[in-house]
This record gives structure tokens, sequence and C-alpha cells, in this order.
């Protein structure tokens, strides 16, 4: 497994689970969770019959203990519609009234982390589209919404991770990062690429798709992959 370098290290893990596959490959996922150990799991693409109680139970039975979920509302009758996000921890947590400010697959939680309350988002925005289509443009939107959002919530600094979809501009990460957010530069474990996507048959080519931000005067990075 791999050891925290200290007891007063928190590991988060944000995963794209791909159409619902955590739960439907609990084996799997229960080995990688166990290797990883995250104190706050921050999850994209659960499938809209995946429930808090599901992952709980799930999380329980992988790594012991008792999880607090918290879970974006599915919407839709198409199943990439009807896709999730969730957060969850064994922290004491709160998760936000925010479903009529962030993007419909948010979800926004704040976690007591010794002294500071930390806001932790977990996002997957609009898929798909070039740099003038109507997805970047709603990605756009939905960016200025997760502002919005941040910029609402009393805590003292935030994580916000997820599946941002940048695949024509990365305007939506400025929106979001502006001055007081820094990007968490991690590379895949061989350390020699950042992409976190790639399929074969797509015309899309293997790229970033996937980011995270920390507050830059409240969190330190230690390190991550």
């Amino acid at each position: 497994s791999l050891t925290p370098s200290s007891e007063d290290t928190i590991r988060v893990l944000s995963w794209n689970v791909k159409f619902g596959q955590l739960l439907d490959q609990k084996d799997r996922g229960s080995r990688i969770l166990q290797v990883l150990k995250p104190d706050i799991l921050l999850l994209q693409e659960l499938d809209g019959d995946d429930t808090p109680e599901r992952l709980g139970n799930f999380l329980t039975e992988a790594l012991g203990g008792s999880w607090h979920v918290h879970m974006s509302t599915g919407t839709g009758e198409k199943r990439h519609h009807q896709l999730r996000s969730a957060i969850a921890t064994k922290l004491k947590s709160v998760e936000l009234d925010t479903e009529n400010i962030t993007p419909r697959k948010t979800v926004m939680v704040n976690v007591q982390i010794g002294e500071k309350t930390i806001t932790f988002a977990s996002l997957h925005l609009r898929c798909c589209g070039g740099p003038d289509s109507e997805a970047e443009q709603q990605r756009r939107k939905e960016a200025i919404q997760l502002r919005k959002a941040i910029d609402s919530v009393d805590s003292d600094g935030a994580i916000i991770a997820g599946d941002w979809n940048l695949v024509a501009t990365n305007q939506p990460l400025l929106t979001v990062q502006q001055d007081d957010f820094s990007v968490v530069h991690a590379l895949q474990p061989d350390g020699l690429l950042t992409a976190t996507w790639s399929d074969s048959t797509s015309s899309f080519t293997p790229g970033r798709l996937d980011w995270m931000l920390v507050s830059k005067d409240v969190i330190k990075v230690q390190r991550g992959f």
C-alpha cells in the first residue's frame, strides 16, 4: 500500500469510473482503493441507479469504517445525462445546498480537516465539441456557475476536481482557477505523461481531461499522480 508521509496528510482521490464501473466491477475497484487508501474520494460517472447507500456499503466493505456519501442528482432519460458525481469521506462533512447554482453533475461538500473547513467539489462538465461548438459554450457557462458557487461558500479553502472535458479549449479551467487556485500537476505512475483519457476508436487524441485545483494559500500538495 501507499503509506501517507504523516498523520496530518489527507489523501484525496479523484476518479472518473466510466459509466458506473466502480460498482459494476467491485473486486477491481476494491483492490485499487485498498492500495490508495483515500481519505476523501471524488467520483465522476457513477450510473444513474448508483445510490449513496450502494456506494457507502461498497466503501465500507472495501475499506472499513462508516462513509459519508454525497451525490449529485441524475437528470434526463438518456444514460449519459443520468451520470452522477459523488464525494465520500469518513471525516465530518456537510453537503452544501448549491444544486440550483452549480452544473448538474457537480456536488459540493464542506469537510472539517483539523482546524480548517475545506470545500470539496466533484464535477463533470459537458462532453465533446470543438472551440466554436455549443458544447464548449455550455462548458464555459458551467465553469462560471461553478466559480460563483465556490465564491458563495464560507470556508478556508477548496479542492475542485473531476472531468473537465477540455477537448476544445482550457477556458473553463481558467474561469474557475483565476488567481487563487493552483493546478495539481500530476503525472501518470511512469512519470512521463499527464494524459487521463485515451480511446483507440475515437477521433480525439489522448489528452488530459481530468484536472484538480487547490487553493494556493491554504493547501500544500506534497505529491500526486
